[in-house]
């Protein structure tokens, strides 16, 4: 951030500088940490038990408050561009949350699952690409539809992609690639040509001990 490196650790955030690391926030299970688009200079912190606000000030970051009310383990969190927080939770559903106007708590949640268009109420993951959030899902990556306030199957990716798979993970690449990880193998797609491209060869490799390995390799 700004020209300097932060950690995300089980014991807390950290700013590392050379070879030290000096504890920024003395907090048990930090994940992530997002800039706040719609609040120039302030960053949001995902934990094992919440949200926790920061803001940029004398060249470093500074703990602002935690964030009441939300209380769930925030590994995978994303803004989106109306300022709505959201959170992933494997194992519970989708969450979105509307900060207070002062930043200094939150002033809503809804949990979103199968009632609200998604395919389960486990396996559900968010990511920010292009164009728009990405929600990874055990049935396909959907995306979320404001005017119903439902998800729906992303049809920006639906075409391409195999919608009976589990998917996990999927980032923004070069050349406007998107690429992904289901459970097969990780992959890219380039929605502006439509067109999906499996760039890995997977080979398993028999240990003598019983555990099998998976090694990938460019094709």
């Amino acid at each position: 951030l700004n020209g300097k490196l932060f950690m995300c650790h089980h014991e807390g955030l950290f700013e590392v500088n050379g070879l030290a690391a000096k504890k920024m926030l003395d907090s048990r299970g930090c994940w992530k940490l997002i800039p706040l688009l719609k609040h120039a200079g302030y960053y949001l912190m995902g934990t094992y038990n919440g949200l926790s606000l920061f803001k940029w000030e004398n060249n470093s970051l500074v703990f602002v408050t935690k964030l009441g009310r939300f209380k769930e383990s925030s590994r995978f969190l994303e803004e989106d561009e109306n300022g709505n927080i959201w959170v992933g939770h494997p194992y519970k559903g989708i969450y979105k949350i509307k900060l207070s106007g002062d930043m200094q708590n939150v002033q809503l949640v809804k949990l979103y699952g199968v009632k609200d268009g998604l395919p389960n109420e486990t396996e559900n993951y968010v990511f920010n690409t292009d164009p728009a959030l990405s929600f990874c899902t055990s049935k396909g990556i959907y995306q979320y539809k404001d005017e119903t306030d439902k998800f729906q199957l992303f049809k920006t990716f639906s075409s391409n992609l195999d919608n009976s798979k589990v998917y996990k993970r999927i980032f923004n690449g070069k050349n406007g690639n998107i690429w992904f990880e289901n459970e097969s193998l990780p992959n890219f797609t380039n929605p502006i040509k439509d067109k999906l491209k499996p760039v890995f060869k997977e080979k398993r490799i028999k240990n003598p001990n019983g555990v099998n390995f998976i090694k990938f390799s460019l094709n």
